[in-house]
Parts: structure tokens; sequence; C-alpha cells
């Protein structure tokens, strides 16, 4: 059995910041053109507020969905993230979820290249 390293698939050990990256953009929106309706829905109400927390039933309600139903497209979300060898997308806090700044940009920018 071979084993890769992880220059060789950034997956094993994803530390690539989303706005620090070169292809960056390119695999944003790689990523979002695979995501679930609810899973762009997420990125988009989050990327529209950046730096702030979103309260988990804040989120809820916005898109009339179930807490459940948003912690599990958000872990989806950050799950594909880190197989593209990124940090997570959406930072996990105990009251909510946030998209930090500069990663925000590259997913409207992301965002809006899919819907093209």
């Amino acid at each position: 059995m071979t084993h890769r390293t992880n220059a060789e698939n950034p997956a094993l050990n994803p530390d690539r910041r989303w706005d620090q990256h070169p292809g960056a953009q390119i695999e944003a929106t790689l990523l979002v053109r695979i995501l679930q309706p609810l899973q762009r829905k997420v990125l988009h109400v989050l990327a529209e507020s950046p730096a702030q927390v979103e309260r988990h039933d804040h989120l809820s309600r916005k898109l009339n969905v179930g807490t459940d139903e948003v912690s599990a497209a958000v872990a989806r979300i950050n799950q594909f993230a880190e197989s593209y060898g990124y940090v997570p997308l959406i930072v996990l806090h105990d009251s909510g979820y946030e998209i930090e700044s500069a990663t925000a940009e590259v997913v409207r920018h992301a965002l809006t290249e899919q819907q093209r």
C-alpha cells in the first residue's frame, strides 16, 4: 500500500486558507456547484453578513428549516472544503456559525459564478 504525503493529497491535512491560495476562486466555484440547494442557501446567508456569528435558531428561521438540517448542511459544506485541502468554509461557534470576511468574498464570487 502506498501512503500519500500531504503535498500529494492536501485533504490529509486541510490547512489552506480560502483567502490566501491562488486557486481558491476556482475551487470554491467547483465546490459550490456540487452543493445541494440548502447548502448553497446557508453559504449565501452567512456570506452576506461576514465576520458575524449567525445564531443557530436565527439561521434556521431564515432558511425555514430545522436546526438539525442546518447543522447537517454546515457539516457537509465543511467536509467538502476539507476534501479540497482547505480549512472549513464555515467557522463553528457554540452559539452559531460564521464565515470570515475574506472567505466571504471568495464564497460570494463562487455563488455568483454558479448562477451563470
